[in-house]
């Protein structure tokens, strides 16, 4: 992502146990928490949740992480608790030198 621009990122929650389950799922950039929501995923189900994402003023990648019940206690007898994060790294690359006008870029006709 270019310094200030915006991405949507995506997770996709599953529930492997036969009940319901209602727990927080929290996005972080480079270790600050940008978005935090309850949710409920259906008993053997899954859902998905999106946060939208801006490249800070930075020189350096970013790392974007996503975490299902970081408190530990939605629910508190969670059986499994190594699949609960997951993350990616978003290369930074600086300033756009070319920004969009709206107008289509050029091409070459042969």
């Amino acid at each position: 992502l270019f310094i200030n621009e915006t991405e949507t990122f995506a997770s996709i929650i599953k529930n492997t146990s036969s009940k319901q389950i209602t727990t927080d799922v929290v996005w972080r950039v480079a270790g600050k928490q940008v978005r935090k929501v309850t949710v409920t995923i259906p008993a053997n189900g899954h859902i998905t949740d999106k946060a939208k994402i801006t490249m800070p003023n930075t020189n350096s990648n970013i790392l974007v992480e996503v975490e299902v019940n970081p408190s530990r206690n939605k629910p508190a007898d969670e059986v499994t608790w190594s699949n609960n994060k997951d993350s990616v790294t978003i290369s930074n690359l600086g300033v756009d030198d070319e920004p969009q006008t709206g107008e289509s870029d050029p091409y070459l006709v042969d």
